[in-house]
């Protein structure tokens, strides 16, 4: 079961996020550059290597006319991550 809480289909959080990115016409590196990123971070995180946390849900908001569909996706996916590194924890 954690392995779909990350996964890259509506469980996890990166589909989210590249959708997000993407519905905005911006390119990784814009949108990397506009969070004081590097392009290897966004990377990361849009892979699900790193994890999204509430600080980086705040800055995307912060940046981003966000509405309160992609608001209540985001959040959804923090919940999910925040599970995630909890099984992950009791293994």
């Amino acid at each position: 079961m954690s392995d779909r809480l990350m996964s890259k289909g509506p469980y996890g959080y990166m589909d989210v996020l590249r959708r997000m990115r993407l519905s905005r016409h911006i390119i990784m590196g814009e949108m990397a550059d506009e969070m004081g990123w590097s392009v290897t971070k966004l990377s990361s995180l849009e892979m699900g290597r790193i994890p999204l946390t509430q600080d980086v849900v705040d800055l995307i908001c912060q940046i981003y006319d966000v509405d309160e569909a992609e608001l209540h996706e985001l959040k959804a996916a923090l919940v999910r991550c925040q599970l995630r590194s909890k099984l992950e924890g009791m293994q």
